[in-house]
């Protein structure tokens, strides 16, 4: 069926073919705007309309960009979160936990959706998202959504850069390292996951001048690149194959870096990326003679994107108007290009999120590591009635919101006293007898500050040894940042950034020198343990299944050393300061909603609320009161048609006379609308 479609347009396009034109018309205006972009405004074809396409084209290119217009939501770029000691928290906890990041890929989704529509760029969006597809990995495999924030800034960075930072980068990028399971790739147990689709998939393309060998030394040479404790990159050369490799025919003692290099060096890379863009931008169907040639250019540009895109822009093959309406819109094309061309000020991006999903190209969340099919995929029978069904929805529906983009902003915290200590959320880590016969138990606070310091979390040893009176308390500041200052960066080396003291009735024993600021930290720490350790009551950690050959401490054991240890404080520190269960950032949610748990009687309202809350609003440059506004945009109504559809489409003659409402609606939901 989509194949008599495209041939039946293609026959209304006609056959004759045009080289870069000297001065666009308004269809070459149309076809340049929406093959780079989403859609394409009156304002914009006005904008290129006359233009020669070197011209028109050098503009576009120029106004590439590595940053969002719209900075990403704050908890993106805010603390990582602690996945690793979830585990200890109720099963409620831990379903809200996961519940937030799941809204919090509703809020990206609904974010990169108003970035796509109010860019000024949106070349650089297009891209951004080509990458997406390209080097696909999805949220469901690791429920991480600061990743996905993070990889979707680092497409954008790169979009237009230098392939090789692409490459090299996602060889680095703990999404795709859990993704392609190289978390679980070690000297003695290879795993090809990673290899196979950087040569397959993300390079040289299937079958292209590699072999299963290749595969396997690709393999040992991403051995030990894997993810860390702080969620980051990490290499771990304990677990690398250090030895040699012959990979391509090249050898040596590669890991990443190598095998990367060695890849985009070797004579059969170029052609199937460049391939991949031809398809994204011109046809379905490349051209081998322009591709080898276009792969030259990209060479000689040392891998630089912005030439490669300019000569693939410039080739008689993106101009010939028999390629017009020869690829169909993805959904996220459709849905962001209509608003972008009709100039819609009042749409909802949460409203969208949900329309993608239906559609099927779920930002975030491609079907496998191939990214998604597209082409004539993006249309059946359950689908072509969904876009019918928005397009409509965008037509008719009436939405209720302020001109551009908007989102509700968390409260900023209060002040705090000097020596008062905020934490976001305590997690306890877990308990056991010493060989010698004392007590430990383990806390997290994650999201402290105190005084003018801020920083990620710090642990808390609670220790009593079995003959002595005394209580130990040892602390150590862990992944610190984004602020880490003073106190917390100044104690004693020996310790290794772990600093205590040994507290008896009348007696304080500190056992690493401090700096300014820090021991009044620690006496308040110590002085509000009872409350801390009350928070993690109903800890997982505390309640381990005992054997008969041994019963862990219970939670009433901790509280009563946390009860002496801060009875002790108190006699020989001095009273402590304010402990404040909050975020302690302003504009934070502690950890990610964790903070708000006790208040969550009925998720739905939670979930109704965190949407309602985080509201995202987006318009495009040019924005359109009505339908008649929009029409009056252009110089004729034939224009408008221009301006939507890429090929002359017969309307029916009743619309002559029609309203502007009505001619919207026949023009956007005519079947030529669905391709570009």
């Amino acid at each position: 069926m989509h194949r008599a479609f495209l041939t039946a347009t293609a026959i209304l396009m006609g056959t004759s073919a045009l080289a870069a034109p000297d001065a666009l018309t308004r269809a070459e205006a149309r076809h340049l705007v929406a093959r780079t972009g989403f859609g394409a405004s009156p304002a914009e074809i006005q904008n290129f309309t006359g233009m020669s396409a070197e011209t028109a084209v050098a503009q576009i290119i120029a106004g590439l960009q590595s940053e969002p217009t719209t900075p990403m939501p704050e908890w993106a770029t805010g603390w990582i979160y602690p996945y690793e000691p979830v585990w200890t928290l109720s099963q409620t906890e831990q379903e809200l936990f996961y519940t937030n990041r799941y809204l919090e890929m509703g809020e990206l989704t609904a974010w990169w959706m108003a970035e796509m529509v109010s860019t000024p760029s949106p070349l650089t969006e297009r891209l951004t998202l080509f990458w997406h597809d390209h080097f696909a990995t999805s949220f469901e495999n690791e429920e991480n959504s600061q990743w996905m924030a993070h990889q979707n800034a680092f497409f954008r960075r790169h979009a237009a850069g230098n392939f090789a930072d692409l490459a090299h980068g996602i060889l680095r990028d703990p999404a795709m390292l859990t993704y392609l399971s190289n978390t679980e790739n070690f000297a003695d147990d290879p795993n090809e996951n990673l290899g196979r689709e950087f040569l397959e998939l993300f390079t040289l393309g299937e079958g292209r001048g590699y072999t299963e060998a290749d595969v396997k030394e690709a393999a040992r040479a991403l051995t030990g690149h894997s993810v860390g404790d702080d969620f980051k990159y990490a290499f771990y050369a304990e677990d690398h194959d250090n030895g040699r490799k012959t990979i391509l025919g090249k050898t040596g003692r590669f890991d990443a870096t190598g095998l990367a290099d060695t890849v985009l060096n070797d004579a059969n890379f170029g052609p199937y990326v460049v391939e991949k863009l031809w398809q994204a931008f011109i046809s379905p169907t490349p051209d081998p003679a322009e591709v080898t040639r276009l792969t030259a250019v990209w060479k000689d540009a040392g891998l630089e994107l912005k030439p490669l895109l300019e000569a693939l822009f410039l080739t008689d093959a993106f101009w010939d108007e028999t390629n017009r309406g020869s690829l169909i819109k993805s959904p996220v094309e459709l849905i962001a290009g209509t608003i972008r061309t009709t100039g819609r000020a009042d749409v909802p991006m949460s409203e969208t999120v949900w329309i993608l999903e239906e559609m099927g190209q779920h930002l975030f969340h491609p079907p496998n590591v191939a990214g998604w099919e597209g082409g004539e995929a993006w249309i059946n029978t359950s689908s072509a009635l969904m876009r019918s069904q928005v397009l409509t929805y965008l037509i008719d529906e009436g939405f209720d919101g302020p001109d551009g983009m908007q989102a509700t902003q968390a409260e900023a915290a209060p002040a705090l006293p000097e020596d008062a200590l905020r934490v976001g959320r305590v997690f306890g880590q877990w308990a056991e007898y010493t060989e010698e016969g004392g007590t430990m138990g383990v806390i997290t606070l994650f999201d402290v500050s105190h005084g003018a310091e801020t920083f990620r979390n710090l642990n808390v040893v609670l220790e009593e040894a079995e003959d002595d009176d005394g209580v130990a308390i040892w602390m150590h500041v862990d992944n610190c940042g984004p602020i880490c200052t003073g106190a917390t960066r100044a104690f004693a080396e020996d310790y290794d950034g772990w600093f205590g003291v040994y507290l008896f009735d009348d007696e304080a024993e500190i056992e690493a020198p401090l700096a300014d600021g820090a021991e009044d930290m620690l006496r308040t720490v110590i002085g509000q343990l009872p409350s801390l350790f009350a928070e993690t009551e109903t800890s997982l950690a505390w309640q381990p299944v005992p054997d008969d050959e041994y019963t862990p401490p219970t939670y009433a054991v901790l509280a009563g050393m946390a009860d002496r240890a801060a009875m002790y404080a108190r006699g020989s520190m001095g009273a402590p300061g304010e402990l404040i269960l909050a975020p302690s950032r302003a504009g934070s949610d502690g950890i990610a909603g964790l903070s708000m748990m006790s208040s969550v009687d009925d998720i739905d309202d939670y979930v109704d609320d965190f949407i309602a809350t985080r509201e995202i609003y987006s318009a495009p440059a040019t924005t359109y009161a009505s339908a008649e506004a929009w029409l009056a945009a252009y110089p004729e109504r034939y224009a408008a048609m221009e301006a939507l559809l890429p090929l002359p489409t017969p309307l029916p003659a009743t619309l002559t006379n029609a309203d502007a409402e009505e001619w919207m609606r026949a023009l956007l939901l005519s079947p030529a609308y669905q391709i570009k």
